[in-house]
């Protein structure tokens, strides 16, 4: 059975078509906008997929991720995915 993996349909293909074009942006109080071509994020995906990876981490088991609103947890988002990891994103604010 062939599982659509959403990490690379998306980014892979629009790294490939878009390359340069600006594929996300992040507005923040510190330092204001930033913003990735579709090849930095298609990047900064595979770099966080193979950080899971290299931790021994395999598909279909679960990334918890406790990140603040940030480009941080988009690309570990999208990495655990690439990974073949289930995401499992949780509020930072939450308390014991």
């Amino acid at each position: 059975m062939e599982v659509l993996n959403l990490a690379h349909h998306l980014l892979a293909s629009n790294a490939r078509e878009r390359g340069e074009a600006e594929g996300f942006s992040f507005v923040g109080a510190q330092p204001g906008r930033r913003s990735w071509t579709f090849q930095e994020v298609w990047h900064e995906t595979r770099q966080a997929a193979g950080g899971l990876r290299a931790q021994g981490l395999r598909r279909g088991e679960r990334v918890l991720i406790r990140l603040r609103h940030s480009p941080d947890f988009a690309f570990a988002f999208f990495g655990a995915n690439l990974a073949g990891c289930v995401t499992v994103p949780v509020s930072p604010q939450l308390t014991a």
